[in-house]
């Protein structure tokens, strides 16, 4: 679920962003162990060691990792591209709508075959 809507924004930036999406997601369901999946190792990385970075990156790195604080347990996992359909199409259909859906349980039964797949 992606809500940043830039021209050209750098694909890591899109990644955080959607991070940030889950995560607040997971807020509002009162979430309280989660495990956060993403095929970017550089999210990944980051936000699994948190160290010290200048860059503006890092500082929504930063952001990113002290929401995580909400969660009594959670995980960041690197996941494959390949096993990541769900969140690429659902990132796509968004655009495609001006990235105004809502998703809940009910998914678009376009997606579904994605969700099997990853879920195998």
């Amino acid at each position: 679920m992606a809500i940043c809507k830039i021209e050209h924004i750098r694909v890591e930036w899109v990644e955080l962003c959607t991070l940030m999406e889950g995560i607040k997601l997971a807020c509002t369901k009162n979430l309280e162990r989660v495990i956060f999946k993403s095929d970017s190792t550089s999210i990944v990385n980051r936000v699994r060691k948190s160290k010290e970075d200048i860059i503006i990156i890092g500082h929504r790195v930063k952001e990113t990792i002290s929401m995580l604080d909400f969660f009594s347990e959670f995980e960041v996992k690197w996941i494959r591209r390949s096993k990541n359909k769900v969140a690429n199409h659902l990132c796509k259909l968004a655009f495609s709508k001006n990235c105004n859906l809502l998703f809940k349980m009910d998914y678009p039964s376009e997606i579904h075959n994605y969700v099997i797949y990853d879920s195998s």
